[in-house]
């Protein structure tokens, strides 16, 4: 003869069943109202609205704190509660300035801000626009008064009009003037010689006769005690730029200057170097 548990009521099971989740999410639903009302609550209490901008910034340059202060909205005539402020936001703000490579947000009760964020590292100057730098990533950016006045080279990429400063610039031209930019950094340049200008904006020219780079280099050579100083400007072609760059460093290494000031040095020939002294 079997023997069958006692069994509960259906109904009487639901309610326990009911009372059991009750029991266990009745104080962690508690906590959370709690919490909420104290969110609500710290939000309108004026002790919490935003009195202090602490940027911080690893670099040399800084932002001015207007400027901080303008892309997130802050003044003391409309003060914002810290507890209103949505971190993710207020870094999607800072993203939007040009110069802000990178940002994070932080709260610190009662009344502070903490920006932290990376600017963009200028490497050239645009001719194509007044007052405009790039990264080595293609960003443009406004150059005066953010950056300290600086030796840059100058890119000429011969753009006809301006694009959206959030997003990086990526033609043919750009990429073909940040190779001769490497190229020159890496294998060429040296504490006697400084770029000066890359010029692309004929490089893809309809016309196969019209094709060339440009590039001005300074150079320094000390001849005895005497140093001499030359602007030297490369004619270059678009498909063997890289070796006739050789070829330069080639002709630096065997020539000495002469008391020249200006000079065009043609690498377009193979095997081929046309000198033509200006001054």
């Amino acid at each position: 003869m079997s023997k069958h548990a006692p069994t509960l009521p259906l109904s009487r099971a639901i309610v326990l069943i009911f009372l059991s989740v009750i029991v266990i999410t009745g104080p962690a639903l508690l906590g959370l109202l709690y919490y909420q009302g104290l969110q609500k609550q710290r939000s309108h209490d004026d002790r919490y609205h935003i009195t202090t901008l602490i940027p911080s910034c690893l670099q040399r340059t800084k932002l001015p704190h207007d400027y901080l202060c303008e892309f997130l909205n802050l003044s003391h005539d409309k003060p914002t509660n810290l507890f209103q402020v949505n971190r993710q936001e207020y870094e999607k703000r800072l993203l939007q300035s040009p110069l802000i490579k990178d940002a994070h947000v932080t709260k610190s009760l009662p009344n502070k801000l903490i920006v932290d964020y990376t600017l963009r590292r200028p490497i050239a100057l645009l001719d194509d626009f007044e007052n405009t730098a790039l990264d080595s990533e293609g960003y443009l950016f406004p150059y005066s008064p953010f950056f300290p006045t600086q030796k840059l080279p100058h890119v000429y990429l011969g753009l006809s009009s301006f694009q959206n400063w959030s997003l990086p610039y990526n033609d043919p031209n750009y990429r073909l003037a940040m190779d001769i930019y490497t190229i020159l950094g890496k294998h060429l340049c040296s504490s006697t010689l400084r770029l000066r200008k890359i010029d692309v904006s004929h490089a893809f020219a309809t016309s196969y006769g019209k094709r060339e780079i440009i590039v001005d280099v300074e150079e320094q050579q000390f001849n005895g005690s005497d140093l001499h100083q030359c602007i030297t400007t490369l004619r270059l072609s678009t498909e063997r730029y890289s070796q006739e760059l050789a070829n330069f460093q080639s002709f630096r290494d065997h020539h000495t200057l002469a008391g020249e000031k200006k000079r065009i040095l043609d690498l377009r020939l193979p095997h081929i170097g046309y000198l033509k002294v200006i001054e």
